[in-house]
């Protein structure tokens, strides 16, 4: 369909006359003819009653009443192509992090931020590589903007090996927790029992084998040696975070944090019906995981800048009092 006959269209029922109409567009009324059979046949119905006087169907009379809009959305299709031709776009690239997507409110507001006051930005999400740290992508340019958790008794804990090579800005803090299958033996186990992480000393901790979790693997290391035992962890090689989570444990024990309420994503939906989420007791705890934003702090550029001081904004406006650490 060429998108001009619904120009040529309008110009036709303003005058209501082939002659007058093909004399303004400066073509032939034969061809000003052969344009409206061909946009008729693209749109599979009669326009104009073929009959004199000069009459549009109820057909014809649909086209013409959005045959404008068309036309703007077109021009202003053909005005952005044209800036964009005079201007370089700017691509940011975010690490693409499924579990952290309830989180992303803040991420996507700074996005819609940076787009309006630099509308060649463009914000793509990229998966990393599984044998790069966060760090390693960052400094390698696999990606601008990375995540990184860490487990942590403190909120908002800045990571415990801040590198002043890179910025940190903080997204959430909330409570850790432990998961394990429901109907599994070690199911049976622990029902209706109080636990603490002691409970779970021996039992294998299955983890996602992406080296983007290490910092997050440390500190569980870390935190099951203060709460008295060592920690036993299996990876999993998987294709994605939604991979990992939807995976059976078996007898195996998945570290979580609680999620904001609401949160619907087929990873949550998948927990909520075959894992058991608990809060393990601590004399040390409670736990938190805490979730920043990673970018480098050299080289940049005022896109990524402005984003990041937007983002950062924007989370500590919505930072709460203090993490939800009820039982």
């Amino acid at each position: 369909m060429d998108i001009r006959f619904f120009q040529e269209y309008m110009t036709l029922v303003m005058h209501r006359n082939f002659t007058s109409a093909a004399r303004e567009l400066y073509i032939s009324q034969s061809t000003l003819s052969r344009h409206i059979d061909a946009l008729e046949r693209d749109l599979g119905a009669e326009l104009i009653y073929k009959s004199q006087p000069f009459a549009l169907t109820e057909a014809g009379k649909v086209v013409m009443r959005h045959a404008p809009a068309i036309m703007n959305s077109y021009d202003a299709i053909v005005e952005q192509l044209e800036q964009l031709k005079n201007q370089q776009l700017i691509r940011i690239r975010i690490q693409d992090l499924l579990s952290l997507e309830p989180l992303f409110y803040g991420i996507n507001k700074a996005i819609d931020d940076t787009k309006a006051r630099y509308p060649y930005a463009v914000f793509d999400f990229v998966k990393t590589k599984y044998s790069s740290t966060i760090k390693q992508a960052l400094t390698n340019d696999e990606i601008d903007v990375g995540f990184q958790r860490n487990l942590s008794p403190e909120p908002h804990t800045q990571p415990s090996d801040p590198s002043p090579e890179f910025r940190y800005i903080p997204i959430h803090d909330y409570q850790a927790e432990l998961a394990f299958g429901i109907g599994k033996p070690l199911y049976e186990q622990m029902k209706g029992r109080e636990l603490g992480f002691a409970d779970f000393a021996g039992r294998p901790l299955m983890r996602e084998a992406n080296r983007a979790n290490e910092e997050f693997d440390n500190d569980l290391k870390a935190i099951c040696e203060r709460e008295g035992f060592k920690a036993v962890i299996e990876y999993v090689t998987t294709n994605s975070d939604n991979d990992f989570y939807s995976r059976e444990p078996g007898e195996m024990v998945v570290p979580l944090c609680r999620m904001p309420e609401g949160n619907t994503t087929p990873i949550d939906r998948h927990i909520k019906r075959n894992l058991v989420v608990i809060r393990p007791k601590s004399k040390h705890g409670p736990y938190l995981v805490t979730a920043h934003v990673l970018a480098r702090v050299h080289p940049t550029n005022e896109v990524l800048d402005y984003f990041l001081e937007r983002l950062e904004a924007i989370e500590e406006e919505a930072k709460p009092a203090s993490p939800d650490t009820s039982s």
